[in-house]
């Protein structure tokens, strides 16, 4: 697997999380004190998160950031 196609999985996970949670990503974005930017980049895997954003976005859903990877 590609880097590229890892973080494309890895976003999927947060989106199929958040949307369970009925979050949109305005919430989630405040809710980690980041731009809401950032949590879609995320989500569609164009970006690679910083370690503690993602520990973030774990934390608002309520899940384990091991499940992301």
């Amino acid at each position: 697997m590609t880097h590229g196609e890892y973080l494309t999985e890895m976003g999927k996970k947060i989106r199929i999380e958040r949307r369970a949670k009925k979050l949109t990503l305005h919430k989630v974005a405040i809710r980690c004190n980041v731009d809401i930017h950032t949590i879609c980049y995320i989500e569609r895997g164009k970006t690679n998160p910083h370690l503690l954003i993602l520990k973030s976005i774990a934390d608002v859903l309520k899940v384990d950031v091991k499940d992301f990877l």
